[in-house]
């Protein structure tokens, strides 16, 4: 009762306020919740937990949601709605709420990115801790993930836009993962839930889509809000992902300050706490991917392991950023505190130029060639991926470690000539990239990396 609710214009009730919520008993601490909702006739309440009973007393219709596992917080929605039930892998129920007046016609959609969601989460992480979920229109264009409920805005009813769709919705999947399942320690550390949550999605959009031209795209439109101040592609409505110049008009980008000051970050304007904690976020854990991926195979499953048992550790639990870098050492087999410490506590990116010749001697073919680091300290270092094609499908794949101011590189002997060197593919690492034709260097190195 009181003034906790707002009708909205799809005519359903809505809480007005749906972080700093009541009742709870403080930020991050977990409980069972036993929730009785009395309500007028005719309409439903829609909550996280399980409704173990609903009568009618009095003229009122009562429901009665227990939660089994602990939670953070809690949500509920009261309306009336169009239900539409469908099951997922493992028997998990699937139920989808929409506004009365809505269409439904996304229904399908939206239930088989929920169910694939599912499936690729508990067959790469662990396997889903409820029976169902729910998924609720909200009249927001926000969407958030609470325990086996998720309240997905109107849009995602209403618009199917490949690849934006699903990875939104797949993201507040994630969060039965992250953010719900483990938790984080303090606002600083709110990074991982959504770093994580937002990079999820995108990995189930490229595994659903089989190609990674969806991706690519989804990645460069993160390094362009940080660094471009969007993209004016986004206005003209030529690219999926990311912001208009229009809507980052007021945009700090990675000038906004490090992720690991979280909430702060949006105090002068709000999209640069999305900008720097969601997408800078995930884009940390892509190249901690990379980090973890094998040049030769491709084979990313050392990135997967650290996942897994990170969740496994902290399951029902608030982990610190400190907990998920010492872990991540663990898995490195070496210490990740600088990796992190660069990333995460600077808002340092660097700007890489880079040259190269092809030379020709006894052994066979080589390239070397010269990268120039900027607007980094002098102890940044990062290892940059490096692409060489021969022509026709054949490609060489390797690293170019670079630390301060530059780095010299020998790559080969090749038996073929090499027709051309691409610097940081697919954007891989954070970055500003450029090949320069003049001389950056006073020699090119006959040896070294």
């Amino acid at each position: 009762s009181g003034d906790l609710m707002q009708k909205a214009n799809d005519g359903n009730w809505h809480m007005k306020e749906r972080i700093y919520w009541h009742p709870r008993i403080g930020y991050l601490r977990r409980a069972r919740y036993n929730l009785v909702f009395k309500i007028p006739p005719g309409l439903d309440v829609v909550s996280i937990g399980r409704l173990a009973k609903s009568w009618q007393e009095g003229g009122w219709q009562k429901n009665y949601y227990i939660t089994g596992l602990p939670a953070k917080a809690c949500t509920f929605t009261m309306g009336k709605f169009k239900k539409k039930t469908f099951w997922g892998p493992d028997s998990i129920r699937i139920a989808l709420y929409a506004s009365a007046t809505n269409s439904s016609k996304n229904f399908k959609n939206i239930a088989n990115d929920i169910a694939n969601s599912l499936y690729f989460y508990s067959h790469y992480l662990s396997p889903y801790p409820y029976k169902s979920i729910r998924v609720v229109e909200t009249f927001s264009l926000d969407s958030q993930g609470f325990p086996g409920l998720i309240n997905l805005s109107w849009v995602s009813f209403k618009t199917e836009l490949r690849g934006v769709m699903q990875s939104l919705r797949s993201h507040e999947v994630a969060h039965q993962w992250w953010g719900n399942t483990v938790g984080w320690r303090s606002y600083r550390d709110q990074w991982l839930s959504e770093g994580l949550s937002e990079y999820m999605g995108a990995l189930y959009m490229a595994w659903t889509a089989s190609s990674e031209k969806l991706f690519n795209q989804l990645l460069k439109s993160w390094r362009d809000d940080l660094l471009e101040g969007g993209s004016v592609r986004v206005g003209l409505g030529l690219q999926r992902f990311g912001f208009s110049k229009e809507a980052m008009s007021k945009s700090e980008g990675e000038k906004a300050g490090p992720v690991y000051m979280g909430l702060r970050l949006g105090q002068k304007a709000p999209i640069d706490y999305y900008l720097n904690t969601y997408e800078k976020g995930a884009y940390i854990m892509h190249m901690l991917r990379f980090y973890f991926t094998d040049d030769a195979s491709g084979s990313d499953a050392a990135f997967w392991s650290l996942l897994r048992e990170y969740g496994d550790l902290f399951a029902r639990k608030e982990p610190s950023t400190l907990d998920f870098i010492n872990l991540t050492s663990k898995h490195a087999g070496t210490d990740m505190r600088p990796f992190f410490e660069q990333w995460l506590l600077s808002n340092d990116i660097p700007t890489l130029e880079y040259q190269y010749q092809i030379t020709q001697d006894a052994d066979g073919y080589r390239v070397l060639g010269y990268v120039r680091q900027d607007n980094v300290s002098e102890d940044f270092e990062i290892a940059v991926p490096v692409h060489i094609s021969f022509g026709g499908a054949t490609t060489w794949r390797g690293r170019i470690r670079v630390q301060g101011r530059g780095a010299d590189f020998s790559l080969g002997p090749f038996a073929t000539a090499p027709e051309d060197l691409v610097l940081n593919p697919g954007n891989v690492i954070l970055a500003r990239v450029k090949m320069i034709k003049t001389q950056i260097r006073p020699r090119i190195a006959a040896r070294g990396n």
